[in-house]
């Protein structure tokens, strides 16, 4: 187990063993193959292996750790084709989870996700914004977007299930695109929340589904640019 987890003062949770576990993941520290020990992470936090088994169990289902015959629970191995099919799935999902925000978002909240954009678009310098900024707003206006479908399996699918694996692979390749592209992001955040507070769920339906897929394009030629420079 990585010694940068530190061990809080009170009762450990099976929430906070999961954050912990998730955090190390995605920040690599436990690495693609590397062996999840519930006995080993019970001792290292000082606790029973309940907490710990049930936090394993979520990691199971999100995606992160994989569990086969005789060779017990790994971290699991992440590849660009896999990012690729869960950012599909994510452009359907989010799509209706915008429509549904643009629907049933109350007045205040979408001023309260305007005010947030355009701070975060006041403070954007392309060569200052460190990429993990971005990538912090940029989920973040998701976010909220899934939250304000008020649908609350929706809700649970892109900000439980897939918000993890999102932030894994996003780190993982450490693709936010160039400072242009992060630019020309928050214009198109500021477009599909001009829709949310039209009350035109359909268009910003569409553009939130085309905002996604052009993410996945660019994604596609940064793979080829560095495949094709690897082989030469």
């Amino acid at each position: 187990m990585p010694k940068e987890m530190e061990i809080p003062e009170g009762e450990i949770t099976s929430d906070w063993i999961f954050q912990q576990l998730s955090e190390a993941i995605i920040e690599g520290l436990l690495k693609s193959g590397e062996k999840i020990s519930e006995p080993v992470i019970a001792r290292r936090f000082g606790t029973s292996r309940a907490p710990v088994r049930e936090a394993v169990r979520r990691l199971e289902e999100r995606g992160l750790v994989n569990r086969k015959p005789r060779s017990g629970c790994r971290v699991a191995s992440f590849s660009v084709e896999s990012f690729i099919e869960i950012c599909e799935i994510r452009e359907a999902l989010e799509g209706t989870a915008c429509r549904l925000a643009a629907e049933r978002m109350s007045g205040e909240e979408l001023v309260e996700l305007r005010n947030a954009l355009e701070q975060n678009l006041r403070i954007f310098r392309p060569a200052e914004k460190s990429t993990a900024e971005t990538f912090k707003s940029d989920m973040d206006f998701h976010y909220v977007i899934a939250r304000g479908s008020k649908n609350a399996t929706l809700a649970r699918l892109l900000c439980e299930d897939y918000y993890n694996l999102i932030k894994l692979y996003r780190k993982r390749y450490s693709w936010i695109g160039s400072a242009e592209d992060r630019a020309q992001s928050i214009k198109e955040h500021l477009r599909i929340l001009e829709a949310m507070e039209d009350r035109d769920g359909a268009f910003a339906e569409v553009i939130m589904r085309r905002h996604i897929a052009m993410a996945m394009k660019k994604l596609r030629k940064s793979v080829d640019t560095i495949t094709i420079e690897q082989s030469a």
